[in-house]
């Protein structure tokens, strides 16, 4: 059975993260695959050519309807036509309306995958592309309930939907000693609020000494370096993440919405407790047994739940423990076997 995996880019992200360790996985277990990306290629595309997944560009205009997007769209659906697949495989949304639908006019075989929780766009005609192609999808697949659910609120069906958990994309590291206290791994964006983090650390230092480290970068990383205290260490851009977590003592996320926040998979695995904001992607993950939850945007009660953690060090251990436990769940093995008898069950 031939795959293709249809994305914009390879670029540094959770998504494309996660592409690669699906393209590794199927690899072992004898699927053929190529990725055809539609913005532009990307630092990941050697990664992913060096265990034999040949990487295609062709691009298309993804945004407006005039003269230049109605050729580009004739001339990527001429180009699908050209190739020799089983099934196609659209990762993301909004990207999947305009690739579904070319997937459609080439007639294609394809499922659709959304991997983040996006709010309602008010774009009616975008919401007719979307449930058109949702009816002529094989499978549509989330990465989770709570990204179900938001699909399903805004196109009011559900086109033979699954929920597959994505898997942690590190590899562990030696634990050795802790050097910081807090560690926050994510895109510097508005929808992270790196902001809050500050905020928090800032009100936790008022009380303890702690030492953090905030690693991503992004749009706000300028803004947020200004703000930070000298305890707070700011890398920038870190490919291997697994060498801070190993070093760490708790996992934060500051996220208003996620899709599967992989960086708190990441923490469990690395035994890290974990402290986020309330909301549904964390409510379906993050249990009393691995960490806490606060309301979304309550920082001071948010520092006061770090600061009993890190003040009971038994309580805490054993929060670590179970966080080790509970991270088998989302093993790259499951979530390879999940893929594999989904995408068998198509043909």
């Amino acid at each position: 059975m031939k795959i293709l995996h249809l994305t914009n880019k390879l670029t540094f992200g959770g998504k494309q993260r996660f592409l690669i360790t699906l393209c590794r996985e199927l690899k072992k277990r004898g699927f053929d695959q190529e990725v055809l990306c539609f913005s532009s290629l990307g630092e990941l595309k050697e990664e992913l050519e060096s265990v034999g997944v040949n990487v295609r560009l062709k691009k298309l205009v993804r945004h407006g309807y005039g003269p230049k997007a109605a050729i580009s769209f004739v001339s990527f659906v001429k180009y699908l036509r050209t190739l020799d697949f089983d099934v196609a495989h659209i990762h993301g949304y909004p990207s999947l309306m305009r690739v579904g639908l070319a997937l459609i006019c080439a007639g294609k075989s394809f499922i659709v995958q959304y991997h983040s929780y996006h709010p309602p766009y008010k774009k009616p005609l975008w919401l007719l592309f979307e449930k058109e192609v949702l009816k002529r999808a094989l499978k549509a697949i989330y990465v989770s309930c709570a990204v179900r659910r938001s699909v399903v609120k805004r196109v009011w069906f559900d086109p033979c939907g699954i929920v597959i958990y994505n898997c942690p994309f590190f590899s562990e590291e030696s634990l050795g000693e802790k050097y910081f206290d807090l560690v926050w791994v994510a895109r510097f964006s508005s929808q992270k609020r790196p902001l809050d983090f500050v905020k928090i650390v800032k009100y936790v230092s008022r009380i303890i000494r702690v030492k953090a480290a905030m690693l991503g970068a992004g749009e706000l990383y300028g803004e947020v370096k200004k703000s930070i205290p000298d305890f707070v260490y700011m890398p920038g851009f870190v490919e291997n993440v697994g060498e801070y977590l190993s070093k760490s003592l708790i996992g934060v996320s500051t996220s208003e919405r996620e899709g599967m926040p992989v960086s708190v998979l990441e923490y469990f695995k690395f035994g890290l407790p974990v402290v986020a904001y309330k909301i549904p992607a964390f409510e379906e993950v993050v249990s009393w047994k691995v960490g806490r939850l606060v309301g979304l945007g309550d920082k001071e009660p948010f520092g006061k739940v770090l600061l009993r953690l890190l003040s009971t060090p038994v309580a805490s251990k054993r929060t670590s423990v179970n966080a080790v436990k509970w991270s088998g769940k989302f093993s790259c093995e499951a979530m390879g076997c999940r893929y594999a008898l989904m995408y068998k069950d198509l043909v």
